[in-house]
């Protein structure tokens, strides 16, 4: 959701807001569907666009909520750091 208020108002395009959290769309569907199903965004007419279901609530995220770039995970590897 910061993600989405990240890209300013809204409506917002699901490939949008999966690029901003460095995913793709497929990666983010299952977010997204829990999403809908808690009411907090809607999918609008256009298809493939989403938006708050709160009017004003991506300027309240962008207010009280810094936003954090996701951190890539590194891989199972055992990927210890040699000097």
């Amino acid at each position: 959701m910061r993600a989405m208020a990240e890209l300013g108002e809204g409506p917002y395009q699901s490939g949008a807001v999966a690029r901003k959290r460095g995913q793709t769309s497929t990666a983010l569907s299952q977010v997204r569907q829990r999403l809908l199903d808690k009411g907090l965004i809607y999918a609008t007419e256009n298809y493939g666009y989403i938006d708050f279901s709160v009017p004003r609530f991506a300027e309240f995220m962008r207010r009280h909520m810094p936003y954090q770039a996701l951190r890539r995970r590194r891989g199972r590897s055992g990927s210890s750091k040699s000097k």
